[in-house]
Formats: structure tokens, C-alpha cells, sequence
């Protein structure tokens, strides 16, 4: 999230917020993943059942599935938030521009240059997930979701929520949180 860009025809994105899915089903048994064939590969852009684009990291001899779900982006041009995934997935479509025109593609880089400010991601629990029986490792309340760039600009699902958990854990002030969220945050 601080070295990698994501590269869309001429536009270039920050990842700002990402969601990790992974089954191994000797290991690590998330009962989250969907479990696809696609997912058996790595490097690979999945659209996934839920509507939004993953990038694989599984391996079809092991085998393991995995999929980082990408739940919002920033224009590192404009500095333009795109955040819900069918929008991210929608502006993926608009960036990739012409297709006759063989400009458009889509891949992943380091950032040549420092337009970002290097933080440590926060991490949070997944969202949109409703719970399954056989969760009996509880996958549902792991922090697997990562965000950057904790601004009032960036708004993204369950802000203040993730917010109040900072607060909870010592990890920011009650000014902290006013300055992201614009207020301060009730108990």
C-alpha cells in the first residue's frame, strides 16, 4: 500500500483499502473465500461473486486460494478517493479507455516517485460478510482488512467504527479522531 501502484490505461492508483481471503484447507480454513479456480493462481485480476476485483495469490499444487479484494483506490493524479467496489470496478472500465487503441492494460508497479505518504496500514475486520456455521475459527472477526490514509477526504464503510476501535486500543487521540471524522465520535 505504500510501495505498489496500480496502474489503469494512463491513470495511476493508490490502494487505500484492501480485504485478504486465503483457504488452505490444511491450514487456514476461511470459510469467506469462494473458493474459485482462478483463485489457485497468482498475479491474476479475479471479478468475484460479490462484484469486485481481486488479485489472486493461490497456488493450484498446493492447493490454496487466495484473493486480496481491493475496496478503494486513490487517483494519484487528482487525489480522487474511489471507494465500494462495483464503483472501483466501474472506474477501472473508464481508466482502461479505448479499446482499439491497444493503450489500455492494466498491472501492478513500485512507485518511482515519493507522491504518498508512507503510513502503517490500520488494520480492521472485513466487512459485508454475514456469518457462516461452519466459522468455527471465527474468520469473521480476524482483521484482514487494510486501510490507508486516514483523512476526513477518504471516506470509506464503517469509518467511524474502525475509528472508535483506534480510540479503544490507545492508538489515537480524542483530537485524532475529531480530525478525521470532522466530529467527535460518541461511545
Amino acid at each position: 500500500m505504500n510501495d505498489i501502484c496500480l496502474n489503469v490505461g494512463k491513470n495511476r492508483y493508490r490502494i487505500t483499502e484492501c480485504e485478504f481471503y486465503y483457504l488452505d484447507k490444511d491450514n487456514h480454513e476461511d470459510p469467506y473465500v469462494h473458493g474459485e479456480q482462478q483463485q489457485m493462481t497468482t498475479g491474476q485480476l479475479y471479478y468475484n461473486k460479490a462484484r469486485g476485483l481481486d488479485i489472486t495469490f493461490g497456488n493450484a499444487s498446493y492447493p490454496t486460494f487466495g484473493g486480496i479484494l481491493i475496496r478503494g483506490i486513490k487517483n494519484l493524479e487528482t487525489n480522487q478517493y474511489i471507494n465500494q467496489i462495483t464503483k472501483i470496478v466501474s472506474e477501472v472500465f473508464i481508466a482502461l479507455g479505448n479499446i482499439v487503441e491497444e493503450k489500455g492494460c492494466i498491472y501492478l508497479s513500485e512507485l518511482e516517485e515519493r507522491k504518498i505518504k508512507i503510513e502503517k496500514p490500520i488494520q480492521s475486520t472485513r466487512i459485508g460478510l454475514r456469518e457462516w456455521e461452519d466459522d468455527n475459527k471465527n474468520y469473521l472477526d480476524k482483521p484482514y482488512r487494510f486501510i490507508v490514509e486516514l483523512v476526513p477526504e477518504h471516506r470509506f464503510k464503517e469509518k467511524e467504527k474502525v475509528v472508535k476501535n483506534l480510540l479503544a486500543e490507545n492508538k489515537l487521540s480524542r483530537e485524532g479522531a475529531k480530525t478525521i471524522l470532522s466530529y467527535y465520535p460518541s461511545n
